[in-house]
């Protein structure tokens, strides 16, 4: 009993998946299958079988109906298909497929190749179970021939299709013959007319050039060739002979066997045709696929294999195949094939394999065995699937975790310390006497409340940029007037710390129909950052000008600077400029570019290291905004 476990379970459309008439007519489709297939529940009931089945379980609907699965096998493979199906209950094992025996009503016993699949339920629970089944009972009686001593494999074939003759070439007649009319179906064949007259006419002139030559020149023939039969069937024949010579040193006898290779050659063109079956399944698939030998040496390739990696078989069968991997990463991984190989196990692992273009990308390999008759491994089916993106999406799902986890933190302590401050700034009115101390105290809780409100206020903002809430209400706005505005408020801010604050116009700027709370905020914010990182004894200028959509603003600075590698990412929540010191939360910019892209505007920055940063937003002139001033 051979069998195997793998992936790609059978499907067929239930009730649920499919209207009545379409089940109808997919039910009328299976009955017509060349294979078994069959339904069944978990104690083995049949729920459904097609007509393939029941003939190979020779019988009809109503001979299995009140059977089950388990009373039709063979006893001596009940238990494991029991095993499997149990495995296959608690989804240990996707599918399994294995070589049993059923036991018909006449207690014959016919070999099936059955591939067994689960149908779940929404919770996982089973269904119901399919089977599809094949009858290999010759497949199986071919392979146990096989295996039986070449000599009583011989004698058997001898006694049913072989037939052994002797030819007289200068009579052109057959002296005698041994079972030859049963290689013909009965055919007269004396003669070679007749002999000929009975081939497939295809096959005709190859045989007849051979038979030429014996008679001829002496040489000895071999050809295979079709015959029909009297019924009317083609059989396939395989004619070996021997040309012997006579005293005249002229050729005068064919001694010869035909023997009938008919099963042969139907299960040649069976495994011709499967073979195609399989190459075209393994070309359609997504992944790189190939076959290696025990020792890591592989013989097969599918087209993606060669699409990809713009290899040929010759430069990627045997060890070649090495090539495409990253610096010595192919040797490692062939060192750890042949370890898993040699223990039979399936081997899997992430390895880096080269396109065409250069391009590494990561794939997730993965290799099973494939078993001959005897359990014995004879080669590695292997396939390669692309996880460069998973992998990529994995690293930035690790990357936003930990951000988030480091933005809880900063958020805990950028409330902590102004709650602290009103808890203490509290506690101390409760004892303070003094006016002036009590004002402090009071002062205290405000800034600290403030403070507070602005974070809060920002992660309100944040969340409603996300959900696709946040709105602006726009009406005229003076641009020159509004940024005028944000720097009388910043004025204080940047005197402390010693840094000129102004704003330069080359024209008047457009008016335009915005939001001006919210622009205001936004100038405030960009105001803000310059002046934090902006070094004593330095200026922060404001400029805004006309364009080609409406008003451009820009905000510059003569800090620190942003290095070239993190300016794709100064608008992403929480951005806190990488190794500068810590201020606030780092909504502040993403918050900047939800109100722009509210106006249906555009923000950007450019820096240098060391010499400063420069914040452009533009805002479009919508219809009905205001012309710009002059003077």
């Amino acid at each position: 009993m051979q069998e195997s476990v793998g992936r790609g379970p059978s499907d067929l459309l239930t009730q649920e998946a499919c209207g009545h008439d379409t089940l109808d007519g997919l039910r009328a489709t299976i009955d017509r299958a060349p294979i078994g297939l069959a339904q069944f529940d978990l104690h083995g009931r049949f729920l459904y079988l097609n007509d393939r089945l029941c003939e190979i379980l020779g019988c009809d609907r109503a001979g299995v109906v009140d059977r089950t699965f388990q009373e039709l096998t063979f006893p001596d493979d009940l238990p494991r298909c029991l095993e499997l199906t149990a495995k296959l209950a608690a989804n240990d094992i996707p599918e399994y497929q294995l070589h049993k025996r059923f036991v018909r009503p006449n207690n014959a016993v016919v070999w099936a190749r059955i591939t067994v699949s689960a149908v779940r339920r929404a919770d996982g629970s089973v269904q119901f179970f399919i089977a599809a089944a094949e009858d290999i009972s010759e497949q199986v009686a071919a392979e146990q021939a096989r295996r039986t001593a070449e000599e009583r494999a011989r004698t058997a074939l001898d006694a049913s299709k072989i037939g052994t003759f002797r030819f007289d070439v200068r009579r052109n007649a057959r002296d005698w013959s041994d079972g030859l009319d049963r290689v013909f179906g009965g055919a007269e064949s004396v003669t070679l007319e007749q002999f000929f007259e009975v081939m497939h006419p295809d096959d005709r002139r190859h045989v007849m050039t051979a038979y030429t030559k014996s008679v001829t020149e002496g040489v000895d023939l071999e050809e295979e060739f079709r015959v029909f039969w009297p019924d009317g069937s083609m059989h396939w024949l395989h004619d070996r002979g021997r040309t012997l010579l006579g005293t005249d040193g002229k050729p005068h006898q064919i001694i010869g066997a035909i023997t009938d290779i008919t099963n042969h050659k139907r299960m040649e063109q069976v495994i011709t045709e499967r073979d195609a079956q399989f190459r075209t399944l393994a070309d359609t698939i997504p992944q790189l696929a190939w076959i290696a030998n025990n020792d890591g040496a592989r013989v097969w390739f599918n087209e993606r294999w060669f699409a990809y990696t713009g290899e040929s078989i010759a430069s990627s069968r045997d060890f070649g195949w090495m090539r495409v991997h990253e610096g010595d990463e192919g040797a490692a991984v062939l060192a750890r094939q042949q370890a898993a190989f040699r223990l039979g196990a399936i081997w899997e692992e992430t390895v880096h394999v080269r396109g065409k273009n250069g391009e590494y990308r990561s794939f997730l390999s993965r290799a099973m065995p494939v078993r001959d008759a005897h359990g014995t491994i004879t080669q590695w089916f292997g396939t390669n699937t692309d996880v460069t993106d998973a992998w990529a999406a994995r690293v930035e799902a690790e990357r936003a975790t930990k951000a988030r986890d480091e933005i809880m933190a900063v958020l805990a302590h950028d409330l902590r310390n102004p709650m602290q401050a009103i808890f203490g700034a509290a506690a101390m009115l409760t004892v303070t006497v003094e006016e002036e101390k009590r004002r402090r105290q009071v002062a205290i809780i405000q800034r600290a409340t403030q403070g507070m409100e602005r974070l809060v206020t920002d992660l309100l903002d944040m969340a409603r940029i996300d959900s696709g809430a946040f709105s602006i209400e726009t009406k005229p706005v003076d641009v020159a007037a509004l940024i005028r505005q944000v720097i009388d408020l910043c004025e204080s801010q940047a005197a402390a710390r010693n840094v000129a604050l102004r704003a330069e116009f080359s024209d008047a700027p457009p008016g335009i129909e915005a939001d001006p709370g919210r622009l205001f905020q936004l100038l405030s914010n960009l105001l803000g950052n310059a002046l934090k990182f902006s070094p004593p004894n330095t200026a922060v200028v404001v400029r805004a000008a006309a364009s080609s959509r409406g008003v451009e603003v820009s905000v510059a600075d003569s800090g620190i600077g942003i290095p070239a590698e993190n300016l794709p990412r100064i608008f992403d929540r929480f951005w806190q400029g990488g190794g500068q010191s810590r201020a606030g939360v780092g909504l502040g910019l993403a918050i900047c570019k939800g109100i722009v892209d509210a106006h249906g505007g555009r923000i950007w920055a450019t820096s240098e290291v060391g010499r400063g940063t420069t914040f452009i937003f533009e805002i479009p002139r919508l219809p009905g905004s205001i012309a710009p001033r002059r003077g």
